[in-house]
């Protein structure tokens, strides 16, 4: 990934004139490098990188964001198509407002990014077809708009009290392990636990969980998240994924040779070193198996990470950060981010949370979580 005047050396003539054309650039256009020079004395005006961010559309945002923390990526134009289509879906932005369309063709925004200086053509034969962020205005737009999203939080005081789930998932991987082994666990048709199974498993989990109602729509989240809790189901899923289980088509549910070296690794498993690394796997297959339903959860997390490095209030995150994500399906942007990013984030040790009488629910990142994300 280059920076923006390395790119500006390749970039064609006429893309040259856009960018002096939008940025208001004097000087003389017949000459190249008069054009870089100028447009690179503009763009890194910090008043005019604001004023171009407040100029943007809310689909212009929400496509900046989707490329905004991936790194060492080059693009097709088809999957910057699929970014940019995304990024034209209808979203709630507040309760006064009930949905806003903010409708503009994906070429458009493509155009108008490349115009902007945040989208480039590789100069090589073999990356002229594709498309590049330079790595200081991906810098610089973080910037920005951390800025412009910090002003909206409401930050506070230190809760009374707060909960912390760092190293509770980790343990009650270990109690579900040590149930399998000592239990001959029967699973139904649909491969799920019989209930009485489960509930015997979930009354000795760390975290309280009910189980799931029948009339539920409930999909997109795991394998058996049809079956299971929100936080049981990614833990099962992260056993099965780890080959820590199997389910046997004898309709058994059983411990495999991983999950009993597992079990017997589990004291070094509480050391540090282990424990961080099983974090790490944890965070993987979440936003893994998440990313699926909620395709800019990358993102969305690293803001959390970023905004949330002091006690904040959650409606004020969620105000800042929801007009950047779609419903799904059955579930509304709201119960997106609270219980598909936030919650989860709380389950793997990510965020502690508490409660301040007028402030409502507030959330900080833990050490754990700017190792893991960073």
């Amino acid at each position: 990934m280059s920076n923006l005047a390395d790119m500006l050396v390749y970039a064609d003539i006429n893309q040259l004139h856009k960018m002096a054309q939008l940025y208001q650039c004097e000087c003389n256009s017949n000459s190249k490098h008069e054009l870089i020079q100028a447009i690179m004395t503009t763009i890194h005006s910090k008043d005019t990188l604001e004023k171009q961010i407040e100029s943007m559309s809310l689909a212009e945002l929400r496509f900046v964001n989707s490329l905004l923390f991936e790194i060492n990526r080059s693009y097709s134009l088809e999957d910057l198509l699929a970014k940019a289509q995304q990024s034209n879906k209808v979203v709630p932005i507040t309760a006064e407002t009930d949905k806003v369309k903010s409708q503009q063709q994906p070429r458009e925004l493509i155009s108008k990014l490349r115009h902007r200086g945040f989208l480039f053509n590789g100069h090589r034969e073999q990356t002229k077809y594709l498309f590049h962020v330079p790595r200081d205005m991906q810098h610089s737009y973080q910037a920005m708009l951390k800025k412009k999203f910090a002003q909206q939080l409401t930050y506070t005081a230190d809760p009374a009290l707060y909960r912390d789930e760092q190293r509770l998932l980790q343990a009650d991987i270990t109690i579900t392990l040590q149930f399998i082994k000592e239990q001959d666990v029967m699973l139904i048709a649909d491969g799920s636990m019989y209930k009485r199974y489960l509930t015997a498993l979930l009354e000795q989990l760390h975290i309280e969980e009910q189980l799931p109602t029948k009339v539920a729509w409930r999909f997109g989240y795991g394998r058996h998240f049809t079956h299971y809790p929100d936080r049981f189901s990614l833990l099962y899923d992260y056993c099965i994924a780890q080959k820590y289980i199997a389910e046997q088509v004898t309709g058994n549910l059983t411990l495999l040779a991983p999950g009993e070296l597992r079990l017997l690794e589990d004291k070094e498993v509480q050391a540090a070193s282990k424990w961080k690394a099983e974090s790490m796997r944890l965070y993987v297959h979440w936003m893994k198996v998440y990313k699926k339903a909620i395709p800019n959860m990358p993102s969305l997390v690293t803001w959390i990470v970023q905004l949330a490095d002091q006690w904040v209030t959650l409606d004020s995150l969620e105000a800042v950060l929801l007009p950047y994500l779609n419903d799904f399906y059955y579930e509304q942007s709201t119960d997106v981010f609270r219980k598909r990013i936030v919650k989860p984030m709380i389950h793997l040790g990510l965020l502690r949370y508490g409660e301040i009488e007028e402030a409502g629910t507030v959330i900080k990142t833990t050490s754990l979580c700017k190792t893991i994300v960073h």
